[in-house]
């Protein structure tokens, strides 16, 4: 039930699934069913700037590039002709298909988010291994200053166990 819509599922994605994003997703919906969940649900259809708007599509093992990208035009014209004719939605030579790992941080080049990861990751070694240098040299600094306290009580027969 989302929104007091009832769906039937017709899968289940593997635990740690994400799509394109690497944000935590709840609930994978056709963009046909915007239609029963929002009030204004037809807008997007005719509206350019789209820019939430994603499309997944799991293309057969062996095939290419190119022609992936020319289906993907294809339904594209279909989908849109009148829009397009009408110059309201995007041209045709503005689809771009890339055959990739269906989360961003895996495919063919690191995504933003993946990028500040590792930089973050690497300033916090570099930060946690200078935070240990400082406490070992503390340590050093304190042993070398009680050197010769520590020679004299042992001198005067202190035990191990009272120093």
């Amino acid at each position: 039930d989302v929104r007091g819509e009832t769906f039937t599922i017709v899968g289940v994605t593997p635990p740690g699934f994400t799509g394109v994003d690497l944000e935590v997703v709840d609930v994978w919906l056709p963009i046909e069913t915007a239609r029963y969940l929002f009030a204004d649900s037809d807008t997007w259809r005719s509206h350019t700037g789209n820019w939430w708007l994603k499309t997944v599509a799991r293309v057969p093992e062996g095939t290419s590039l190119a022609a992936a990208e020319a289906e993907a035009k294809r339904l594209h014209v279909n989908v849109h002709r009148d829009q397009i004719d009408q110059g309201r939605y995007f041209p045709v030579d503005r689809i771009h298909v890339t055959l990739a790992s269906v989360i961003a941080a895996r495919g063919p080049g690191a995504s933003s988010e993946s990028s500040v990861a590792r930089w973050l990751l690497g300033v916090s070694l570099v930060v946690l291994l200078i935070a240990c240098a400082n406490v070992a040299n503390l340590f050093l600094a304190r042993g070398t200053r009680r050197r010769r306290e520590v020679a004299v009580r042992l001198a005067l027969g202190v035990s191990r166990g009272r120093l």
